[in-house]
């Protein structure tokens, strides 16, 4: 009778913890779904020259940035007059001009969370520049590379485009 009751109290347990895990999983499945959804599919057919394949960046870019929410109207309405900018550019822009472009654009949502990755294998490797300049003091981020201010409060503007020291 005794070894029943211990058997039954373990199955009940066992039942409990595989419920809150099971409801615990659907729940971390339904808040990945909504604020990790899939991005736009990629469909663009093969780029004919770089200006092309700039124009495709620029539209998956924009499609992504409509999915934003961080985005306040006012924001909204600004990084979609640079979008339409970049998009009646009729010369490619080099590699740093078109990254700090679209940088600029994603900055608008003003928060820590919203970036923006290129290249392939995900997101770029932050560390060794933040550690570099953690360990120098912001002077050098090893091989001569520095941090640069792009943007500053309007009593500092006079700062943007120069070295951080």
């Amino acid at each position: 009778m005794m070894k029943r009751g211990i058997l039954r109290a373990g199955l009940w347990a066992s039942a409990v913890v595989v419920l809150f895990v099971g409801a615990a999983g659907v729940l971390a499945l339904c808040m990945l779904h909504k604020f990790n959804p899939d991005p736009p599919s990629n469909d663009f057919p093969n780029p004919a020259n770089a200006l092309e394949m700039q124009q495709q960046d620029i539209e998956q870019f924009s499609r992504l940035l409509a999915m934003d929410r961080a985005l306040s109207p006012a924001a909204r309405i600004e990084a979609n007059r640079q979008i339409i900018e970049l998009k009646a550019e009729r010369v490619p822009l080099d590699r740093g001009r078109f990254h700090v472009a679209l940088l600029r654009i994603t900055a608008l949502a003003d928060n820590g969370h919203t970036n923006l990755y290129y290249g392939k294998g995900g997101p770029q490797n932050f560390i060794p520049c933040v550690w570099c300049c953690l360990l120098t003091d912001f002077m050098s981020c090893g091989q001569n590379r520095r941090m640069r201010i792009f943007w500053a409060r309007a009593s500092k503007a006079s700062k943007t485009g120069r070295h951080a020291t």
